[in-house]
């Protein structure tokens, strides 16, 4: 067989020839000859593409030569995610241009100093590697990443933030949860006053700084999952930190120092304090919305088979069924489906960690199952459309759509297709992962879209959820605990969650959500669960 020009020149020559600009290449995706020469570094060809701005390798055993990367002047994204990293070139601060970096599910436990002078830089993710305090540089002359808006370091071994920090002056969202933090430094926290966004659950902290009240523009503090000994403030951060992070900053200031509170009384005992405290933990406890756990009847609950082939693909998913919701008013309908994108936005770190989709259940005909298929041979009925299409017609609409330069609103362009176009780069056509339930009705197309004909309504009463993932079970496990949690708030009556088991093809079991332990750290509700 005649080898194709591309074949014949190499998948990096051509696209050098041709001036491409976009390259995302996953190792199971691509050929031997292309894994060869990332990993072997034979054949240094893939850095000779200077017109690229946008480089994405997944999956890889070692990226060689890594250190021409600097050669690459004209990035703007780049991606080196779960590639066996241990350490980074010092050339990575050789790119002017660059605005994403993401290295995330490596290995590194040390960064080259030359990255934190990156002067566009405005994204850096080093989530899930085996960083420590000692990784990030202590003291640093000139500007320290002067465009930083969002860093991402969940995951790793950090027992304090990173001093650097202190230097920034645009960071907007700080996410370092699952660390080991055991305070936050007062100083540094008064100093990141445009911060919108802190995430630190599941840390060590016991307190937290009254200065955390200057970052006034904060919007989400999400702290569940610390041993905070203050119990007062435990309650606000449950109550109001993922949605009314103002109530917190407003206590966390009364704290700080300054004139005692006029007309408070003095004398009450220790023992009357303690049982002031309880009586108020039970009181709260009471106002907290209900979660009820149920347990199906044996051989009468929902299944979902997942494949192994689709798990090869996006290995991780948990279902969940909620009874009993109440979404017949528009307030109710607007806060689900807004509750929806925030957590698409920050829990789900823009679908990019885990991707969230609901259905209506009377419109699902169980078994459901979780495939994989090339684009050309799945059909479905997208969101917002009146037929049903090959999902590679789908693709195709999308890519037409593609956003405008500057972020301008072209005549005539779909808008919601064009919304879904930052999601294709977490696609490969030729491996679509997709749910389908028992009549051959593709319902989900994780990470992009639900079908119309299982879409939420004012009368849907009963839901099927699911959340998919390509990072981990505990990404997807992050998400749907955020969402029950969420949903719970909104019906007013509180939700029933009934338990739904993913199993392979031999009927083992995968995953059972909502398991014992699932929910169980969760402030923000009050669970029941069967006996």
């Amino acid at each position: 067989m005649k080898k194709s020009k591309k074949e014949e020149r190499g998948l990096f020559a051509e696209a050098a020839s041709s001036g491409k600009r976009e390259l995302v290449l996953r190792k199971d995706a691509v050929t031997e000859k292309v894994v060869q020469a990332i990993e072997g570094g034979e054949d240094t060809s893939m850095f000779a593409v200077t017109s690229l701005n946008n480089l994405q390798l997944s999956g890889f055993a070692g990226v060689a030569r890594l250190s021409r990367v600097g050669g690459l002047t004209a990035l703007l994204q780049l991606g080196l995610v779960e590639n066996g990293l241990d350490s980074l070139p010092d050339e990575i601060g050789c790119l002017p241009r660059l605005k994403l970096l993401d290295v995330s599910r490596n290995k590194l436990s040390s960064l080259p100093t030359s990255l934190f002078l990156l002067p566009a830089l405005q994204t850096l993710i080093i989530a899930n590697n085996c960083l420590t305090d000692s990784s990030f540089p202590e003291d640093m002359a000139g500007e320290v990443l002067p465009q930083l808006h969002q860093l991402d370091v969940t995951g790793n071994k950090l027992t304090s933030l990173p001093s650097f920090l202190s230097m920034t002056t645009q960071l907007a969202e700080l996410r370092v949860a699952h660390n080991s933090l055991s305070s936050l430094s007062p100083a540094l926290v008064q100093s990141l006053v445009g911060l919108r966004v802190l995430e630190a659950q599941e840390n060590q902290l016991k307190s937290l700084p009254h200065e955390l009240a200057a970052c006034s523009k904060l919007k989400t503090v999400r702290l569940e999952g610390n041993p905070l000994k203050d119990r007062r403030l435990l309650k606000l951060v449950a109550q109001h930190g993922t949605h009314k992070p103002k109530a917190v900053l407003d206590y966390l200031a009364s704290r700080g120092p300054g004139p005692a509170p006029v007309g408070k009384k003095k004398g009450k005992t220790k023992a009357a304090v303690q049982s002031d405290g309880e009586e108020e933990d039970v009181e709260f406890s009471l106002q907290l919305p209900e979660v009820a756990v149920v347990r199906p009847q044996q051989g009468k609950g929902l299944e979902v088979v997942a494949t192994g082939n689709a798990r090869k693909v996006r290995p991780y998913l948990v279902c969940t069924v909620m009874r009993g919701v109440a979404l017949a008013t528009e307030d109710s309908m607007r806060e689900f489906i807004s509750l929806q994108t925030k957590l698409h936005d920050t829990v789900c770190k823009r679908r990019r960690s885990a991707t969230i989709a609901t259905h209506d259940l009377a419109k699902v005909t169980p078994p459901v199952s979780y495939r994989v298929a090339p684009a050309t041979d799945v059909a479905m009925t997208p969101l917002g459309w009146s037929e049903e299409v090959k999902v590679q017609q789908f693709l195709d609409h999308v890519e037409a759509n593609k956003p405008g330069s500057g972020g301008r609103k072209a005549k005539g362009v779909d808008t919601t297709a064009a919304s879904l176009f930052k999601y294709l780069q977490y696609v490969d056509s030729g491996e679509m992962v997709y749910l389908q339930d028992s009549s051959g009705s593709v319902i989900s197309l994780p990470p992009l879209t639900n079908s119309h004909n299982t879409k939420v309504s004012e009368s849907t009463t009963d839901l099927l959820v699911e959340v998919t993932s390509s990072e981990s079970l505990l990404a997807a496990k992050v998400a749907m605990d955020s969402l029950v949690v969420g949903v719970a708030s909104v019906m007013s009556g509180g939700v029933r969650v009934e338990q739904v088991r993913v199993v392979d093809e031999a009927g083992q079991l995968l995953v059972l959500y909502p398991s014992r332990t699932d929910l169980a750290n969760s402030t923000d509700i009050r669970v029941s669960r069967p006996l």
